[in-house]
């Protein structure tokens, strides 16, 4: 039906009879709340799924029903095969998604659709596709399809050359556009470090005890972390992007003794991770400057975590088990606030929208919106199979099927009609403000990869000083980086004397690249002015 939130449908009650009197009156319900009592039902119905009974009377005032369900969706769009990689979005008319098929050339297909499902590019791979495709900043698009690194620009023309990578990979790419990195992780243990921005080299890996069945995540105060199905959780220093090196032991490894990590971790505003584990447990742990982890709470949910967190600007985490429950826990103690029964198993991992608004999916093809209460806004009754993640993005939830169908509903001011016809719903202020949600991987950032700089970012809690900022090389020839684990909003140049010679502006950058530039041979200061204090470094120019 498209981008509306309601459409008017008529419905009519005709060819009643009764054999030993005659019919008196037919009384509408929807969703069992009393609307009409007319032959005729005019009603604005909601995206989604509305129950409607017609319940006959006769003189007797006997009754007899007829229920029915009506599905409303924005589109459905039939791929081939089944899709068990989640969607990316990049933009509101650039929405990526892919099917487990093979085409007639034995190839692999990415499909970019607009917002109403019509496909405007493919993008032809190796192998079936069974992982979900990362975006840099830049719109390069980056997919693991089993044993190779793929990866096209915005134009859909190869970026990098493809890249064997030695293993299986059916981990989704975490993309670091701050350092211009890809992190991957592969089954015979190894992570890599790519190298994006120099033609993908590898910059350094590591082995880990276990194979790795989860991307990576990345914090704000660049941090990489990353499990392995061993119950293992590594974290790296990614300040600066001479570190770390091949081989280099991380700077945390905390382990989960008896059990496995088999998903990704979530992030807090205070860098805390959030993660679940097979046998049922969630934990929320702290990684400090020495290299210790801290478990501030371990809650036992009693059976297995089959999604990643995702955490609401209220600080509320939702994760979902095999049981068919979402979990609503309160992130400061891991108390649990409720608990949903959407009635059949899940391992989709739930979404969040600007609205406050969690979106969750079962394996019968069932979806439902609650609000941070538990009250059901609106649901849908699917038949089929949903096993990858959503997506909610500029008013639509995109819902992957295991039958190959791209379903969106459009809930833009859609009110639950139980709610709204008995006069529960507490009217907004329009100019309240909605917080937005906090994002670990897997969880709304239409990235799919994690915090990312100027989607949502996180600033930690403490002002710019020396070692917040670098500059390198230094000396240079009129080309060099400055990196800053904080939004760099101008630089100005400073030579010998005083005297302002040069001046840029960056849009809250945290890497900015200056490549042939005509200083004099020199010693000059650098003014940097960053969102958390202004910072100033000397830089040494050789020559050009």
């Amino acid at each position: 039906v498209g981008r509306v939130s309601r459409v008017k449908r008529f419905f009519n009650q005709d060819n009643a009879f009764d054999k030993d009197g005659w019919i008196d009156s037919t009384v509408w319900f929807i969703d069992d709340i009393r609307v009409s009592n007319h032959d005729t039902l005019k009603y604005m119905f909601r995206q989604g799924t509305t129950k409607v009974d017609a319940v006959v009377y006769d003189n007797d005032l006997a009754t007899d029903t007829n229920t029915f369900f009506v599905n409303q969706l924005t589109y459905r769009k039939k791929l081939r095969a089944g899709i068990v990689a989640g969607i990316s979005i990049y933009d509101k008319n650039e929405i990526y998604v892919a099917d487990t098929s093979l085409n007639s050339f034995g190839l692999g297909e990415v499909l970019r659709v607009d917002s109403l499902g019509n496909t405007t590019f493919n993008y032809l791979v190796s192998q079936r596709i069974r992982t979900t495709p990362s975006f840099d900043f830049n719109g390069n698009m980056y997919l693991t399809n089993g044993i190779n690194l793929t990866s096209f620009t915005k134009t859909g023309a190869p970026f990098l050359n493809e890249i064997a990578l030695g293993g299986l990979s059916f981990v989704t790419p975490t993309v670091d556009s701050v350092l211009g990195m890809v992190y991957l992780g592969l089954s015979n243990k190894k992570f890599f470090a790519i190298d994006a921005e120099h033609g993908g080299k590898i910059k350094w890996d590591f082995t880990t005890d276990a194979p790795i069945s989860a991307p990576a995540v990345v914090t704000a105060g660049r941090k990489l972390i990353f499990p392995d199905v061993s119950g293992n959780l590594y974290g790296f220093d990614i300040t600066y992007s001479y570190k770390p090196k091949t081989g280099d032991d991380p700077n945390w490894k905390w382990t989960s003794s008896s059990d496995s990590i088999l998903l990704a971790p979530a992030i807090d505003t205070l860098e805390n991770i959030i993660v679940g584990t097979t046998s049922g447990k969630l934990m929320k742990l702290s990684f400090d400057t020495l290299g210790k982890i801290n478990t501030k709470w371990t809650v036992n949910l009693r059976s297995r975590i089959t999604t990643s967190a995702v955490i609401d600007a209220y600080g509320h985490v939702y994760v979902a088990c095999e049981n068919g429950r979402l979990y609503c826990i309160k992130s400061s103690n891991g108390d649990t606030i409720w608990s949903f029964n959407t009635g059949a198993k899940i391992v989709s991992t739930p979404t969040l929208s600007e609205n406050s608004q969690v979106y969750v999916a079962n394996t019968m093809g069932d979806v439902f919106a609650l609000d941070t209460s538990m009250r059901i806004m609106w649901y849908y009754r699917g038949k089929e199979s949903i096993v990858s993640h959503l997506v909610h993005f500029d008013g639509v939830l995109y819902l992957p099927t295991l039958k190959g169908s791209l379903c969106g509903i459009y809930d833009e001011g859609i009110l639950n009609d139980i709610s709204t016809i008995k006069n529960q719903v507490t009217k907004r202020s329009k100019n309240m403000v909605i917080p937005k949600p906090i994002w670990g991987t897997y969880q709304g950032n239409f990235r799919r990869t994690g915090i990312q700089d100027w989607i949502f970012r996180v600033v930690p809690d403490k002002s710019a000083d020396d070692n917040s900022i670098i500059v390198f090389p230094n000396p240079t020839d009129n080309s060099f980086t400055i990196e800053s684990l904080f939004g760099i909003n101008s630089v100005d140049f400073y030579d010998n004397e005083g005297r302002l010679v040069y001046h840029t502006l960056h849009n809250r950058s945290t890497r900015v690249n200056y490549n042939g530039l005509t200083l004099l041979p020199g010693v000059y200061i650098l003014k940097i002015y960053t969102e958390k204090g202004t910072i100033i470094k000397r830089l040494i120019i050789t020559g050009n």
